[in-house]
């Protein structure tokens, strides 16, 4: 992060060969240019002789940088048109973040938190601007949960869980905010194990579809305090679980 930080001070790219190679001389070039707004999303890049030229790298040196920030999603290559600046799909951008949290062995604990304060300012969001029709979407979706674990002889625990990102998933979209709900399911990503222990358990245990509904009645009473209670209410749950999952 203090990388960043510096390539977003510095206003320029530097041409520090001593202390880059001359592969990241280009990376930090471009990283640059994109953070300070002179290279745009969907804008063609110099051909790799003008950039090779103004860096004073080698051209090899140009392509493998070029290479790098493809693999990042940085840059994307046209065949027959040129290399561009992504247009910046941010799940996939968030996907290396979500496998760099889960190697930071975060507890549940730290999880939970996390969660709670994403859904805390989610639902102050949504309090003043969700729709009826919105609201009838998300309780829709917790009928049909409801539906399939009552008629399920055996319940299909992935597919529970799957309906349970994407309600919670569709609260994060109705946001509005990109930004907002790409990191959202990365933190929703991160509660999956415990959402699967959850849905392991007997019927009668699971309590998810309670808290889901606890949620739509405070959206639908626009109740910002009982939309704070309903998540605690639902962390408290979740902690439960993780507290039976370590015994």
């Amino acid at each position: 992060m203090e990388g960043l930080l510096q390539l977003l001070l510095s206003g320029s790219a530097e041409k520090t060969h001593q202390r880059r190679s001359a592969r990241d001389v280009v990376i930090h070039h471009i990283k640059t240019e994109i953070l300070g707004h002179r290279l745009k999303p969907g804008e063609k890049l110099p051909v790799e002789d003008k950039l090779a030229e103004t860096l004073e790298v080698g051209r090899g040196s140009v392509r493998e940088a070029i290479k790098v920030l493809q693999s990042i999603g940085v840059v994307e290559i046209i065949r027959g048109s040129g290399t561009y600046i992504t247009k910046g799909d941010i799940s996939k951008a968030l996907e290396p973040l979500l496998f760099s949290v889960t190697l930071s062995d975060l507890s549940d604990a730290q999880i939970k938190e996390l969660r709670t304060m994403f859904e805390v300012g989610i639902f102050e969001s949504l309090i003043g601007k969700i729709t009826d029709e919105q609201i009838e979407a998300l309780e829709q979706m917790i009928d049909t949960m409801r539906t399939e674990i009552v008629q399920s002889a055996e319940l299909n625990v992935d597919s529970l869980v799957q309906q349970d990102f994407n309600f919670h998933a569709t609260l994060g979209s109705y946001t509005g905010n990109p930004l907002v709900d790409g990191l959202y399911r990365v933190v929703l990503c991160l509660s999956v194990p415990l959402m699967k222990h959850d849905y392991s358990r007997s019927k009668d245990q699971i309590t998810a579809l309670h808290n889901h509904s606890l949620i739509c009645e405070a959206l639908r009473q626009r109740d910002g305090e009982k939309a704070r209670q309903a998540v605690h209410t639902s962390m408290w749950h979740t902690y439960s679980i993780e507290q039976d999952a370590q015994k």
